[in-house]
């Protein structure tokens, strides 16, 4: 039995036990005020958010990108020129089982950074400041340079480098995996939270309530007490200190240019729209579908074309996420003599041939990996020119559009490539776990086209003769 214990002044004992808000008759606007009266709860510190003041604005009006008003619960913003974005939710809620609440907190986050900087703080202070500078100064006094905070604020809020927290009085299981795959996309550029906090009570009576955040009784749950899931490498590495020197601060603030993955979020955000889903949500999707398909049988691959020591299906990318290249997906083998990618082909940047949904969310694509060993090897080859014979032959009949991308000007190292729309291949599936499906099945669908012929496998034994 776990149970808090309170010592009254004349040494007697009192066992508090922990509630949810549905049991002791409040709402969520019950710990909403209390966030926004005494923000401790929230733990800001254990969020790496160190900061003398925070600034709670309540129930602020945004307007997201398609003129939708959008209400957040809290805004905070900190003397270090962090913004916290805080939805809260209570456990009988349904919203908080995972996909809705994700999605609603991520579309603050995006309507916050995309609002005008005037429009922004007139909605924070109410119509008392026009500026970042102006609030700094207004609403914190204590501040030696409130111009430095209001430029990192500037800079952070433009650039979506906000902290997202789901503040709740218990964090459901099925809350888990999303937070998890939302946090963890390297797209994100902001920081994803969960904050328990339990309202506990004197056992068997329902007042008074005290507000406290629980450590975590298994660390099965995320975290319960506070879920950190931090985007890796996207964000600058910032250095909040109040003496900063000027040229310090000016390093610190420089403008980024937008980098590849933020380029593929954007790609995707059409196909996101049409499945009603944030471009975020959609790519944490496809992240969780590549996770599962590393544990997919892919025997077939590795007995046509693999070495016996070969490590199989892996991720590539600087995270280990299969980012790369403008190409969201997995290698079925770990060596290029050949390998197979599946996934999704977004930009054409690397591979210098267009998507054929390049304004519909991308393409679902097979594309051929070659090392140059086997580059140089296969150039004029029968068992080659055969394959790309077939495939130009056979590819659409089988619903796919065949590339040989190489009398293109193509990258040589990827010169062969089965598509088609990502839209086409989730069409009509309603759930991540019929999408997973459809997934397994048309990456099935182009590995089986591909090695039919044994062409492949023919090349591959000719390669490992010489």
């Amino acid at each position: 039995m776990q149970c808090f214990v309170l010592q009254n002044e004349d040494g007697t004992l009192v066992q508090w036990e922990r509630q949810t808000l549905a049991n002791l008759g409040l709402h969520e606007a019950d710990l909403e005020v209390v966030l926004r009266e005494h923000p401790g709860p929230l733990v800001l510190g254990a969020l790496e958010l160190i900061c003398r003041e925070c600034r709670v604005y309540d129930q602020r009006h945004l307007r997201s990108g398609s003129g939708h008003k959008e209400i957040p619960d809290l805004i905070m913003i900190t003397d270090q020129g962090d913004v916290v974005v805080v939805e809260v939710k209570r456990l009988s809620n349904p919203e908080l089982r995972g996909r809705e609440v994700v999605a609603q907190v991520v579309s603050y986050a995006a309507s916050l950074s995309a609002t005008p900087e005037r429009d922004l703080v007139q909605a924070l202070t109410l119509g008392r400041c026009q500026s970042w500078e102006g609030l700094c100064r207004a609403d914190f006094t204590g501040l030696s340079q409130p111009d430095a905070v209001a430029k990192r604020l500037r800079q952070r809020v433009a650039r979506a480098e906000l902290h997202i927290v789901i503040a709740c009085d218990e964090a459901p299981t099925t809350l888990a995996e999303w937070v998890r795959a939302a946090g963890r996309q390297s797209a994100l550029s902001f920081d994803l939270h969960v904050v328990e906090v339990r309202p506990l009570t004197p056992i068997g009576a329902q007042r008074p309530v005290a507000w406290a955040p629980v450590r975590p009784i298994t660390t099965t749950i995320i975290h319960r007490t506070v879920v950190r899931v931090e985007t890796e490498g996207l964000a600058p590495v910032t250095v909040t200190v109040m003496n900063d020197p000027p040229e310090v601060v000016e390093a610190a603030l420089a403008p980024r240019p937008v980098d590849l993955a933020h380029q593929a979020l954007a790609a995707i955000n059409p196909l996101a729209g049409r499945m009603g889903l944030t471009a975020e949500l959609l790519w944490a999707e496809l992240d969780s579908h590549h996770r599962r398909a590393l544990a997919v049988d892919w025997s077939e691959v590795a007995a046509a074309i693999g070495d016996v020591d070969d490590q199989g299906p892996y991720l590539r990318g600087k995270r280990g996420d299969g980012f790369i290249e403008g190409r969201f997906g997995l290698n079925l083998l770990t060596r290029w003599r050949p390998s197979v990618f599946v996934g999704a082909y977004l930009l054409h940047h690397d591979h210098k041939h267009r998507p054929l949904a390049e304004a519909d969310g991308g393409d679902f694509a097979l594309i051929v990996d070659m090392a140059p060993e086997l580059q140089s090897h296969s150039a004029g080859h029968p068992a080659f020119v055969r394959l790309r014979a077939r495939l130009q032959r056979d590819a659409a009949a089988a619903g796919w559009a065949f590339a040989d991308t190489l009398p293109q000007g193509g990258n040589p190292w990827h010169p062969l490539q089965l598509r088609r729309p990502l839209y086409a291949v989730f069409e009509g599936a309603g759930t991540p776990e019929a999408r997973f499906e459809r997934w397994v099945e048309a990456a099935r669908s182009a590995v089986t086209l591909l090695l039919v012929g044994g062409e492949l496998t023919a090349l591959r034994a000719n390669l490992r003769g010489n």
